[in-house]
């Protein structure tokens, strides 16, 4: 079979019907434009070559377009190159997979992680024989679709971008560990304990649509108590994780004017002054300031003298009515509002976090049996 080094070489040629011949590109060598033909007659065409597909040479003979190299006929006569690849990680660094059974089409160079802060990008160089985008798609194999793995790209005639993303499900503990979390997003899960106690700061990957979503949270433990955990999403790689407890809890004397508080909720002391004891928690809504008591004794009755949604005074008073300035071991009772606060979280504490979607880093994503196919189309 002859071949021709452009379609202009080959119409200048003169060809015997029959013949098969080819060209390494259109208008230049190695341009994608690369094409097979069969020679025919101009009577046995039957037609008028359109000169764009189909070309008369030189003697009259018509060259009839039979493929491209690496390319087909698009349903309006449009040249389209195809591009595909298979990409893995099996620790050394992104590479395309060419071995006796796989093959790079349409990509050159290597594989590029971006540089930091866009490393959860991936950069695959195409030949850029292209002048339009036809489609490209990404797919992960069995081995990453099981595991939940999606991939897709931004894609252009020279480069296609690539960003991977997985659900991110991970277990915390009050004692500030976290465990169960995907291996794909390497270390990048991490939780810092609030001062207080009630909680901590977890640091995640990227988080996808984290504003809107819904990060679903559940508890395990040896603690009985009834636990409500919150996740307040700071932004798109910070969780604040809370619990949460009813502002309720026992008050009982100690000694002088001292008294003790036993409560979930942080930041809640008891003061006595003269003949009246406040209790000052933290800041509930505006509108729950009702207050609940119970477990009086020996004739020590409570009243409320004021509340607030940072707390509630109070004075006692015998059953005669007279107004109690000596506090003792009777006073003791619980209280109780309307309202949760930010309560100890126990050291015993399982919180299960779903946060959805989280992009993946691609240095971090490394298995022997994983890839990613990649296929598309571009207008020559």
């Amino acid at each position: 079979m002859k071949i021709f080094e452009t379609k202009a070489d080959l119409v200048a040629a003169s060809l015997t019907a029959g013949q098969l011949t080819s060209t390494k590109g259109y208008t230049t060598a190695g341009d994608g434009g690369g094409a097979t033909y069969l020679i025919k007659t101009a009577v046995d065409f039957g037609g008028t070559p359109d000169e764009t597909i189909d070309h008369t040479l030189a003697n009259g003979n018509v060259a009839v377009f039979q493929a491209y190299t690496n390319q087909v006929k698009g349903d309006r006569g449009q040249r389209l190159s195809l591009v595909g690849c298979v990409i893995r990680n099996t620790g050394a660094g992104w590479g395309y997979l060419d071995d006796t059974g796989h093959i790079p089409i349409g990509f050159n160079g290597t594989p590029e992680v971006l540089v930091a802060p866009e490393d959860f990008k991936l950069r695959l160089p195409i030949d850029g024989s292209g002048s339009k985008v036809g489609s490209l798609v990404c797919a992960p194999d069995e081995t990453f679709a099981t595991k939940g793995l999606t991939v897709g790209a931004s894609v252009g005639v020279n480069e296609a971008i690539l960003q991977c993303s997985m659900p991110l499900k991970f277990r915390t503990y009050g004692t500030g560990a976290v465990g169960d979390v995907p291996s794909y997003f390497g270390s990048r899960v991490s939780i810092t304990p609030l001062g207080d106690g009630t909680g901590y700061t977890a640091t995640v990957p990227n988080l996808q649509g984290a504003a809107t979503s819904q990060i679903v949270a559940t508890t395990r433990g040896t603690d009985e108590r009834s636990t409500d955990i919150r996740v307040n999403v700071v932004n798109n790689t910070t969780l604040e994780v809370r619990s949460y407890a009813p502002v309720s809890g026992e008050i009982r004397f100690v000694s002088g004017t001292t008294f003790a508080v036993d409560t979930d909720i942080a930041g809640v002391t008891a003061t006595w002054s003269v003949d009246t004891l406040t209790i000052s928690h933290p800041t509930m809504g505006a509108t729950e300031q009702a207050v609940a008591f119970a477990r009086f004794f020996n004739g020590h009755n409570p009243r409320l003298v004021s509340s607030s949604n940072t707390g509630f005074s109070m004075k006692f008073y015998d059953d005669s009515g007279v107004l109690q300035t000596s506090p003792n071991s009777a006073y003791k009772f619980t209280f109780t509002r309307s309202a949760s606060l930010p309560a100890t979280m126990p050291s015993t504490q399982a919180v299960y976090i779903d946060c959805g979607p989280a992009l993946l880093y691609w240095d971090d994503i490394s298995d022997a049996n994983g890839n990613f196919w990649v296929y598309g189309a571009m207008e020559i």
